[in-house]
């Protein structure tokens, strides 16, 4: 699982390429202005350079995980030459060794985080052998001795660095999956909420219209449910919905087929690759299997609860939008509650005249 994803995670990219810009100039002003350098070091500037050109990539319109994998190649390849051209362990860009596989973790995730750190630990021994050989700068007698001390003080505090940003990475993305998942969760029902059922009609309708296939959409409205509500209380109107919640979830089938709370006492089934005869087949399974609670509406057992349903199926590249799809289904349900409740009405959809018309089954007793 990355640590962001999507907009999220272009945006990070995009504010982590202009920080270390910050911090190149800053490195660059202070080498030439107060250090007196003739110019700025070259392994910077072509990090600098490799940076822009990821940043006019992705501001493009360009793949997101290109430009990351990028950037993660420039800054191994900026510190281990930029370690090189400052005098090995005994230069400052040794010490920028534990950021490496923090900043992996923050583009990728926890894991691609340590393997980020394996590969730092080999561009420190390569370094420190370098250094060793005394092809960074002249050594003085004992000193790789000194060498060997630097390069495990640095790898041991890369590992220990990776450890906590790794940790903490996993622990944030859970608690972010944790509240995602509850922020998309009806609290009453179980079932989906209207964030998560908008979420699924806009995917459901893109994957309709690219492979022309039918979606279904059946809402569902709680017969008389303020009557059950004043009869029985607001607690038996909570298990009254929960039961509908179960009598939806056991319809639907299929991993693909998602059911919703949309508000209230009004209910929704979205049903991919499902065209309307078969909708309906379901949608009438539902009402019938909702009369066999025997939840009654008073203490006198003589009616039990009913549900209306209207459904709405449309193919294709006729799906003009979810609010169209749903407003039909919508029309429908409103079709069958006028003709007596307890059924289930459907839309028909002429995409030449743009009108819809209905037919409503015979409603049912509901006892």
């Amino acid at each position: 699982m990355n640590s962001a994803s999507g907009t999220d995670r272009k945006k990070l990219l995009v504010t982590l390429i202009w920080l270390v810009f910050i911090a190149l100039g800053t490195g660059f002003a202070v080498k030439v202005y107060l250090l007196g350098a003739a110019h700025p070091p070259w392994p910077g500037l072509i990090v600098w350079v490799v940076l822009a050109a990821a940043f006019v990539y992705v501001r493009r319109g360009g793949t997101v995980d290109i430009a990351v994998w990028i950037v993660i190649a420039s800054f191994f390849t900026g510190f281990t030459v930029s370690a090189i051209y400052t005098g090995g362990f005994e230069g400052p860009i040794v010490a920028l060794a534990p950021i490496l596989p923090a900043l992996v973790i923050l583009l990728l995730n926890p894991k691609a985080g340590w393997i980020g750190a394996v590969i730092t630990l080999f561009l420190l021994s390569l370094v420190a052998v370098l250094q060793s050989s005394g092809l960074t700068q002249p050594l003085p007698i004992g000193g790789t001795g000194l060498v060997i001390i630097q390069y495990f003080v640095a790898a041991i505090a890369c590992l220990v660095f990776t450890w906590i940003i790794a940790d903490f990475a996993q622990k944030s993305n859970e608690v972010a999956a944790t509240n995602l998942q509850n922020s998309r969760i009806d609290f009453v029902t179980g079932v989906a909420n209207r964030r998560q059922i908008n979420d699924a009609l806009e995917q459901e309708i893109e994957r309709a219209g690219r492979s022309d296939n039918h979606l279904s959409v059946i809402l569902i409205d709680v017969d008389h449910f303020k009557r059950f509500n004043d009869s029985n209380g607001h607690q038996a109107g909570d298990h009254c919905l929960n039961a509908v919640a179960d009598v939806l979830s056991a319809s639907a089938k299929r991993s693909m087929d998602i059911v919703g709370r949309y508000g209230g006492d009004e209910f929704i089934m979205i049903l991919p690759s499902t065209d309307g005869a078969a909708a309906t087949l379901i949608a009438e399974k539902v009402r019938s299997e909702m009369l066999s609670r025997s939840l009654y509406y008073d203490g006198e057992r003589t009616d039990k609860v009913s549900l209306t349903l209207g459904v709405a199926s449309l193919q294709g590249r006729a799906i003009k939008s979810a609010e169209h799809l749903v407003k039909l289904a919508d029309d429908a349900l409103l079709h069958g509650k006028a003709n007596g409740r307890n059924t289930t009405s459907n839309a028909f959809f002429n995409a030449r005249s743009g009108l819809a018309t209905f037919k409503v089954g015979t409603p049912s007793a509901p006892c």
